[in-house]
């Protein structure tokens, strides 16, 4: 037990790293990084996903942030937040997700992508959901204050074993953040 603690601060780094982490995190010095779309993204109509209640026991979820692509930047505003997790409660992410979502025949999963927005009053974001490199999904999004939270949700099931990436995505086309996570069948 004691070499597996020893492993964890090892691979996380050292408890003051962590904590030096988190209070820069909570003093709003870390943000999340701005990364470019890819030229020439084909659009696909926006469109609604229903919401359903995954069994959380059942399934198994991991995230990582994806490499960045060549693309324009996007102008004004960032992303101070963005998660991906199974629940939002009171506006606010539950049950994070990390780098793989697992999913069964019997249930599918329910992934929400979750956003901070600081700077973008009055304007429309879009969340991009790929499958594969693919656009599966482009929901906007309607930002009306400075600070502004807000979620996209998409439902997975095992014809949606993959690699999918979800993004912020503004009005003039400009990258505001990515998120990558594996979809796979148990």
């Amino acid at each position: 037990m004691l070499l597996l603690a020893a492993l964890f601060f090892v691979l996380r780094g050292t408890s003051r790293d962590t904590d030096n982490a988190r209070n820069a995190a909570a003093s709003g010095q870390i943000e999340a990084p701005v990364q470019a779309a890819p030229a020439g993204a084909a659009k696909l109509e926006e469109t609604p996903v229903a919401a359903s209640t995954p069994d959380a026991a059942s399934t198994t979820i991991e995230a990582k942030q994806s490499p960045p692509e060549p693309a324009k930047a996007s102008q004004g505003g960032r992303v101070r937040r963005a998660v991906l997790a199974y629940r939002i409660i009171d506006k606010e992410p539950a049950d994070l997700i990390g780098a793989t979502v697992s999913v069964s025949r019997a249930q599918p999963v329910l992934v929400h992508y979750f956003i901070e927005v600081r700077g973008k009053t009055d304007q429309t974001l879009f969340h991009e959901w790929r499958k594969d490199g693919q656009l599966v999904l482009r929901h906007p999004m309607a930002i009306s204050a400075s600070r502004w939270r807000t979620s996209s949700q998409r439902q997975l099931g095992p014809e949606d074993v993959g690699l999918w990436s979800v993004r912020t995505v503004d009005d003039q086309g400009g990258l505001m953040n990515e998120m990558q996570f594996t979809v796979s069948a148990q």
